[in-house]
């Protein structure tokens, strides 16, 4: 076994130096040292050391083959980061900055030059518009009280608004326009609010309310910049009355906020409410209370309306039992006598079966009685 692998490595060795380059035919010289180094002494080594060379020589080949590869591709990134490059200055070149102040007038270049117009600073932020067209044009923007109110379920960042006066296109037919604010951060105002929610919003003149809407633009927030900014679709002018909003539950969220960060407070205020509470429900149970105790005694002491209706007065009484005197017209007594010539009938209560007897006077007058 060990004499085939010899053989194999020592004619491999050997041919190697013996094959010529490529484009080259066979040479005596190269056959010729093949037949010395098979008759050397050392032919072992010399196989050992071919077959080094031989495997040396192919790895060698593909690692070549690897650092080109690799060396290529660096070439690509370096043409990649240099077009980006020039890209990027290409647009910094076609890109101004200008500094507005409200109510002043601003001259754009037109060109198509992209130009950010930022204004005066205000407690929470900056307002900026972005303009871009083909034609030169004059903007003046104006702060301003809102026109209107808020968006349902929104309030202002702050109470404020931006007129958009653009003298000559009115805003229409515009490459770009953007309506921008950049907030501070380290404004006080800010504290607890997520201006990453905050809302672009036009002014409607026929309802007099704000509108935030898809249809106005696309909405995007730049963290790098702390900046919200919308870009106005085709067919919406820049010109106009503009706001920023952010979602009413924020404030809502800073007064949970406060409340969570002072825990001492929070204890003290939810002792006071359980202690007001306690006091209304006891407050609710002694009014019912009460309320039962009066009902009972009314019930076991009517009102004096209702006791005269039980016992009426004694004029009322007359009438049910007259007195005497009229009752003795009604029924005169037995001793009252009639006129000569009549008979006067005197009723006594009669006996049980007795009947009455009549009896006559000696004045020639007749009497009843009864015995």
């Amino acid at each position: 076994m060990k004499t085939v692998i010899f053989t194999i490595a020592l004619g491999l060795a050997m041919t190697s130096q013996a094959l010529p380059a490529p484009g080259t035919g066979v040479t005596s010289r190269g056959l010729a040292h093949v037949i010395e180094n098979i008759q050397a002494p050392n032919a072992h080594a010399l196989a050992k050391n071919g077959l080094v060379d031989v495997l040396g020589g192919e790895n060698g080949a593909e690692d070549a083959a690897a650092a080109e590869k690799k060396k290529a591709v660096a070439a690509e990134e370096e043409k990649a980061a240099g077009d980006e490059n020039a890209a990027a200055e290409g647009e910094a070149a076609n890109e101004v900055e200008l500094q507005g102040e409200f109510d002043v007038a601003v001259e754009l270049e037109g060109g198509g030059i992209k130009q950010d117009v930022l204004f005066t600073k205000s407690t929470v932020g900056s307002f900026e518009f972005e303009f871009q067209s083909a034609e030169a044009d004059t903007l003046t923007v104006t702060e301003k009280e809102p026109g209107g109110v808020a968006p349902a379920g929104f309030d202002f960042v702050e109470q404020n608004a931006f007129d958009v006066a653009l003298a000559i296109s009115e805003g229409q037919g515009l490459m770009l326009s953007k309506i921008d604010f950049v907030f501070d951060a380290a404004s006080p105002e800010l504290e607890g609010v997520d201006v990453t929610q905050a809302q672009v919003g036009k002014l409607c003149a026929e309802t007099g309310a704000f509108v935030i809407a898809e249809s106005l633009g696309e909405l995007e927030f730049e963290a790098e910049e702390n900046e919200v900014t919308l870009n106005l679709n085709a067919n919406v002018t820049a010109q106009g009355e503009w706001a920023f909003f952010v979602p009413a539950a924020d404030a809502a969220a800073q007064e949970e906020v406060a409340v969570i960060e002072d825990p001492k407070a929070a204890k003290d205020a939810k002792a006071a409410e359980e202690k007001a509470a306690k006091h209304e429900k006891a407050a609710e149970a002694k009014a019912a209370k009460d309320a039962k105790a009066a009902e009972e005694a009314v019930v076991a002491h009517p009102p004096a309306e209702e006791a005269v209706v039980a016992h009426p007065p004694a004029e009322e009484a007359v009438v049910a039992h007259p007195p005497a005197e009229e009752a003795v017209v009604a029924h005169p007594p037995p001793e009252e006598v009639a006129e000569e010539g009549h008979v006067v009938v005197e009723e006594q209560a009669a006996a049980p079966h007795e009947q009455p007897v009549v009896k006559a006077s000696k004045h020639g007058r007749r009497s009843v009685r009864a015995f």
